[in-house]
């Protein structure tokens, strides 16, 4: 078992007083990196689409310099005022979009994916980041498509099997030309599965949880060995802050993952355990096909220092604690 998160990350003294503007910051990595940023005395610019969120985050994050902003992103008009209101920043992190699209009918939709992944990281880079010392962009590692091998490095083939993992690779590409047009070392981080206190309901882990506390089977897709890499939502917060506080050049891409993978029906058996039930895993067909992700964080632990420092037992103890604390949500 790995160390628990909390207290084990180090000092953000080099970022107190910067005046860091974070897109998406009421989001659930968002949520988390503001409240850590705040805590450190981050002068905090946070941007999102929706105001009782941000009252929200404002209220509830510890007492910090948080200045609030709404605004759509995609829309080019709305960018332009916040950032005269803003006027200059130190550091940009543009978290909006980070997340896979909850299950809906516009969940993997290609107009969506444009406006949300590439009309907005144009914008967030035309009229927000321009000044800036360094930026950081929250990516997915769903840009690899299908893996050729395991594990699954920077080097892999980029071959998107969705419209939302298509538009995260166009930003990315968006980001890499501002960083070299304005002379703005940038970070790319691509994330593996990220789980944790706060998660969207319609994922995976959230969804095995709350059956489970429910008294309901998880209900598991195919045989369930199909192998997945979790990231817990600290370690993922902790490798934005080491992005934020390194020396690069340029524009480097990085994965964020635990490196280990984790079958399907196994994730499913370990919150049944760590939840005190009985009940057997439900297994029903599906039509997708099997594929495995783990993916090699070696150069984020060379270039950033980065070392998840949660294994997924104690993450999810995290995770199923916070629902039990949330007894609406379930």
């Amino acid at each position: 078992m790995k160390r628990n998160c909390k207290g084990d990350y180090g000092s953000l003294s080099s970022l107190k007083g910067e005046r860091i503007l974070v897109t998406g910051g009421t989001g659930h990595i968002g949520s988390h990196l503001v409240a850590r940023l705040a805590s450190e005395g981050s002068h905090l610019l946070v941007v999102a689409r929706n105001r009782e969120k941000l009252d929200g985050l404002k209220r509830n994050a510890p007492a910090g310099d948080i200045e609030t902003f709404v605004c759509n992103l995609s829309q080019a008009q709305e960018v332009s005022e916040v950032g005269e209101h803003v006027g200059s920043i130190d550091l940009l992190v543009h978290l909006a979009a980070a997340e896979i699209p909850k299950k809906s009918p516009v969940g993997d939709d290609a107009g969506y994916s444009v406006e949300n992944s590439v009309m907005a990281t144009t914008n967030v880079c035309s009229y927000l980041g321009r000044g800036a010392k360094k930026a950081c962009l929250a990516s997915a590692a769903v840009v690899y498509g299908l893996p050729v091998y395991l594990p699954v490095d920077e080097r892999h083939p980029t071959e998107p099997q969705t419209y939302h993992a298509a538009g995260k690779l166009a930003a990315e590409k968006y980001v890499k030309i501002f960083s070299q047009r304005n002379n703005c070392p940038t970070v790319i981080l691509r994330f593996a599965s990220v789980y944790g206190p706060g998660e969207a309901a319609q994922r995976t882990i959230p969804s095995f949880i709350k059956a489970v506390l429910r008294g309901s089977s998880p209900i598991v897709y195919g045989q369930g060995l199909d192998m997945r890499d979790y990231v817990y939502i600290a370690d993922v917060v902790e490798s934005i802050v080491l992005a934020l506080q390194g020396e690069i050049s340029g524009c480097k891409v990085y994965n964020i993952a635990s490196g280990q993978g984790y079958a399907i029906k196994e994730l499913a058996q370990t919150i049944v355990n760590l939840c005190g039930g009985t009940q057997p895993l439900v297994y029903q067909p599906t039509t997708g096909r099997k594929f495995d992700y783990v993916f090699d964080i070696s150069a984020a632990q060379r270039d950033l220092q980065y070392s998840p420092k949660t294994g997924l037992e104690e993450g999810l103890r995290h995770e199923i604690a916070w629902f039990q604390s949330q007894v609406t949500t379930l």
